[in-house]
């Protein structure tokens, strides 16, 4: 089953420049995956209420061109695989009838109170409906990244009480929000992100106020660790234009 809605870019949504932020794409990303599973009748609140829920892994985004203020856009969304405690989503933005972005996506259905993996639900995989069409160029699944050992640049970021969701921890998209202020600060009026590919390693808690942002340059863009002391969090790499 493919979900597919049309939605337009709004003022919240853009950075000074007018273009999409990628916190925002990866709300997109998040807002269809909640449309999709209310689709198949699993209400987000009767979810949370059996004492489950998915959370996201990794993900891997091909962007071609990121969308402006005001312009319409066709987002599309489905399941590829689910299998044992994982589940493949994959996605697709288009405007004025042309692909602009693909992204593929790994996520964990996860027993809240134990903070541990569990089995998806039988029935899951008849529900959803699985389509075997890969989005990226990248097995999501097979994402392997090294870790930053000799950083470019660093950000300390303070968290906020609005960082967090509610599982408790700092939402995924507010990750991006930390990285993307990173790399304006590091390439101040030279970012142009053409693709990202990261791995949420371990939830951000309540009891944590402050994480370093860390770049490392690459030939087309920079790896990335979101950490504090040594504990990483996230780890991937941004393209850039």
């Amino acid at each position: 089953m493919k979900v597919t809605t049309n939605q337009t870019v709004q003022l919240r949504d853009v950075s000074s420049e007018g273009i999409l932020r990628l916190d925002a794409l990866f709300n997109f990303f998040q807002e269809m995956a909640v449309l999709h599973t209310h689709k198949v009748g699993i209400g987000f609140k009767d979810l949370i209420g059996s004492g489950k829920t998915w959370v996201l892994n990794r993900v891997v985004a091909e962007i071609l061109q990121l969308p402006s203020m005001e312009e319409q856009i066709e987002l599309s969304t489905w399941s590829r695989k689910l299998h044992r405690i994982k589940g493949v989503r994959e996605f697709e933005i288009k405007a004025q009838g042309r692909t602009i972005i693909q992204a593929s996506s790994m996520w964990v259905f996860v027993d809240i109170k134990k903070g541990r993996p569990t089995r998806v639900p039988a029935d899951y995989e008849d529900r959803y409906g699985t389509i075997e069409e890969q989005a990226t160029t990248v097995d999501v699944e097979k994402l392997r990244f090294e870790p930053v050992t000799k950083p470019d640049f660093s950000l300390n970021i303070a968290t906020r009480v609005a960082d967090y969701d509610i599982n408790g921890h700092v939402n995924n998209t507010v990750l991006l929000q930390y990285i993307e202020t990173a790399l304006v600060r590091f390439c101040p009026g030279e970012v142009q992100v053409k693709g990202i590919q990261l791995i949420f390693m371990k939830e951000i808690p309540l009891s944590i106020d402050k994480v370093t942002v860390l770049l490392q340059k690459e030939n087309n863009g920079c790896l990335f660790e979101i950490i504090q002391k040594d504990i990483v969090f996230v780890r991937g790499c941004v393209g850039l234009v």
